[in-house]
């Protein structure tokens, strides 16, 4: 047997509802944008709101700071955070998958189907705060570029 108390590492880790770093602002972004790092250009590897993805944009995480290019903000990577969707969410969508929207970085429970946008997951919904919020369960990946 490990000499770890698994009952207070799991108490430490239920502290916090997101892992979170700071990074470059290259484009600005506002608390709650969906953030992407800028893959190429004088502003490669800084952040910019997620609303044109281009096949080599890697979206990273959603913007816990308001701030301007030059500057940094804080952005979740992981974790448990509200979010504002593109339309009402009801009780029976709890637990689906919610998705990057293919246009305005909005976010959606439909995937994109369109040739040319790229199906970013971000998450699953995990709760409903009011009309379009709702607090999602992070986890981003790229799904396909259609």
């Amino acid at each position: 047997m490990l000499g770890i108390d698994t009952t207070v590492l799991l108490a430490e880790i239920g502290k916090k509802e997101s892992s979170v770093i700071t990074l470059p602002v290259g484009q600005a972004v506002v608390a709650g944008d969906i953030v992407s790092v800028i893959a190429s250009g004088a502003s490669a590897g800084q952040l910019r709101p997620a609303n044109s993805l281009t096949r080599d944009s890697q979206v990273v995480g959603l913007s816990q700071d308001t701030a301007g290019a030059g500057s940094t903000a804080k952005v979740s990577i992981i974790g448990h955070l509200e979010v504002f969707f593109d339309a009402p969410i009801t009780a029976a969508d709890l637990g689906s998958s919610v998705y990057l929207g293919p246009d305005s970085g909005e976010v959606t429970l439909t995937a994109p189907s369109a040739t040319g946008h790229s199906v970013i997951f971000l998450g699953y919904l995990q709760s409903i705060t009011g009309g379009s919020a709702g607090k999602i369960v992070l986890n981003i990946q790229r799904v396909a570029d259609l």
